[in-house]
C-alpha cells in the first residue's frame, strides 16, 4: 500500500510539472520580455530556466533528435542513457508516459511535445522512485525491529506487574473512581517502594497534572475574554461612528474593522502558544513607518472611551518591528491607562527613535501602581491590587512582556501611587530575535 502511494506520489508530481509546462505552452509569452515565444527552443528554455524540481525530479528538453538541455540532480547522468533517449525521441511528436529502468533506477517519465514551424521538440519529466522506496524499505525494516523489541518488552512488562498487583489493584480501582472531574483533590495514598507504590506516585501526578490542566483552562477563558474585549471595543466604537452616506468614511472603517478582525484571530493563537513566544515565528519583522504606526495606534485607542487622548513627542524614522504585535502591546498598555484613570484624565502615547534603539511609551495621569507591584504585574496572571475591581485576566502585561522578549526588548514602568504611570516599550534598532 505505501509503495502505491508512492507511485500515486510520484504521477502527481509529474502531472503538475506537465501541468505548468502546459500552462506556459497555452500562454505563449516569455515571462523574460513579456513577450510571445520567439520559438519552441525559447520556450523550453524558459520552462527550464523558470522551474525548480523536486529532488527526485529531472527536466530535460530534447530538440534537434538529442537532450539539449537539463534541470535536476543527474540529469545528465540520465540524459547520457541512450535508451532514455531513444524512448523520448519516439514520444516526440505524440507526447506520453512510460516506465523506465535508468541507471538512476526505476523511473516514470512523461513527454510533452513542444512544435514550432523549423524543428519539432518535447519536454521529459522523469521522476526517480529508487530514493523513496529505499527510504521506505529502511524505515519498514526500523519499525519492524522496534516493534519486535516493544513487543517483547511489553509482554515482559505485563507478566511481571500482573503477578504482583492483581490482588491490591481493587483498592487502586475504588479510589480512582472517586476522583472527578470536579473534584480532582483525591490522591492515592502511597507506601513501600514496590510497583503498585510506582504506580500510585504515577497516578497522581497525572492527576496532578489532569488538576492544572483544568484550571489554566478556566483561566484561559477569562485570558480569552480579556485579551479580545480591546479589539471588539475598537470595532464596535467605530462601526457606531460610521457614517454610512461617507463612503470614505465607509472604506475606511471596513479597512480598520479587518485589520481588527485579523488582530482577534492573532491574539487568540498567541494566547494558546504564549508559553513558546520565544519561538522565532511569534513575530513576523517588517520594515515600518514608526509615525503612521504611532497615529494609527492613537485613532484606534480613542475608541476605548471618553479621555483626554494625546499625541507626545513622535520621531519620524523606519524601523524593524512586527507591526501587529507593536499594536497589540501598545493597546493593551492603553487599555490598563484606560482602566486606571477617569473621564478627563490624560492618556498619551509617543515614540522617540535613538541611533541604537527606539522607545514607545504610554502616560497616564491616573491612580498610579505601587512600587512592590511594578515587577510582580508582568507576570502571567497576576494583577495589581488597584484593578482588583477590574475584570481583566492578568495575562494581558505578561503578553506585552513576551512581545517585548521577542523582540530582543523589554517593557519598564515608572509610576507614582496618585500621580500616574508610563509605560515604555524599549526595542533594538535591528531586530534579531
Amino acid at each position: 500500500m505505501q509503495s502505491n502511494r508512492l507511485d500515486d506520489q510520484a504521477d502527481s508530481a509529474i502531472s503538475h510539472q506537465i501541468a505548468e509546462f502546459a500552462r506556459l505552452q497555452a500562454t505563449g509569452v516569455d515571462p523574460a520580455t513579456g513577450k510571445p515565444f520567439s520559438s519552441a527552443t525559447r520556450l523550453m528554455r524558459s520552462a527550464l530556466e523558470t522551474n525548480v524540481p523536486q529532488d527526485n525530479e529531472l527536466l530535460i528538453a530534447f530538440w534537434d533528435g538529442r537532450p539539449q538541455l537539463g534541470q535536476g540532480a543527474n540529469s545528465s547522468q540520465l540524459s547520457d542513457y541512450q535508451p532514455f533517449d531513444d524512448a523520448v525521441i519516439r514520444r516526440t511528436s505524440t507526447g506520453g508516459a512510460f516506465r523506465l529502468d535508468t541507471p538512476l533506477g526505476p523511473a516514470i517519465v512523461a513527454v510533452q511535445p513542444v512544435r514550432d514551424q523549423t524543428r519539432p521538440g518535447a519536454v521529459a519529466v522523469a521522476y526517480l522512485l529508487e530514493p523513496q522506496h529505499e527510504a521506505l524499505r529502511s524505515l519498514m525494516s526500523t519499525y519492524a525491529i522496534v516493534a519486535a523489541i516493544a513487543l517483547v518488552l511489553v509482554t515482559a512488562g505485563a507478566w511481571l506487574v500482573a503477578s504482583r498487583l492483581l490482588r491490591p489493584l481493587r483498592q487502586l480501582r475504588e479510589t480512582a473512581q472517586e476522583i472527578s472531574d470536579t473534584d480532582l483533590t483525591r490522591r492515592i495514598e502511597t507506601s513501600g517502594n514496590d510497583d503498585l507504590t510506582e504506580l500510585a506516585v504515577t497516578f497522581n501526578a497525572m492527576v496532578d497534572r489532569l488538576e492544572a490542566s483544568f484550571t489554566a483552562n478556566r483561566q484561559f477563558l477569562d485570558d480569552a475574554g480579556h485579551e479580545l474585549r480591546t479589539p471588539i471595543t475598537i470595532i464596535r466604537g467605530h462601526l457606531e461612528l460610521i457614517d454610512a452616506a461617507n463612503p470614505g468614511d465607509v472604506t475606511a472603517t471596513r479597512d480598520l474593522v479587518l485589520d481588527e478582525i485579523d488582530r482577534m484571530t492573532r491574539m487568540v493563537e498567541d494566547l494558546i502558544v504564549l508559553s513558546r513566544a520565544d519561538q522565532p515565528d511569534f513575530i513576523r519583522l517588517t520594515r515600518t513607518d514608526a509615525g503612521a504606526l504611532t497615529e494609527e495606534i492613537l485613532g484606534k485607542a480613542r475608541a476605548l472611551g471618553d479621555r483626554d487622548w494625546k499625541l507626545d513627542a513622535c520621531t519620524e524614522g523606519s524601523v524593524l518591528v512586527d507591526p501587529q504585535r507593536i499594536t497589540q502591546a501598545l493597546l493593551q498598555l492603553c487599555k490598563n491607562a484606560f482602566a486606571h484613570t477617569g473621564a478627563g484624565d490624560e492618556i498619551a502615547l509617543g515614540f522617540r527613535m535613538e541611533p541604537d534603539r527606539s522607545y514607545w511609551w504610554v502616560r497616564d495621569t491616573g491612580s498610579g501602581i505601587a512600587i512592590e507591584e511594578s515587577e510582580r504585574i508582568f507576570e502571567r496572571f497576576q494583577r495589581g491590587k488597584r484593578m482588583s475591581g477590574s475584570d481583566g485576566s492578568g495575562l494581558g502585561l505578561a503578553i506585552v512582556s513576551a512581545i517585548m522578549r521577542a523582540h530582543a526588548g523589554r517593557v519598564s514602568l515608572e509610576s507614582a501611587v496618585g500621580l500616574g504611570s508610563m509605560f515604555t516599550l524599549t526595542i533594538p534598532r535591528e531586530v534579531h530575535p
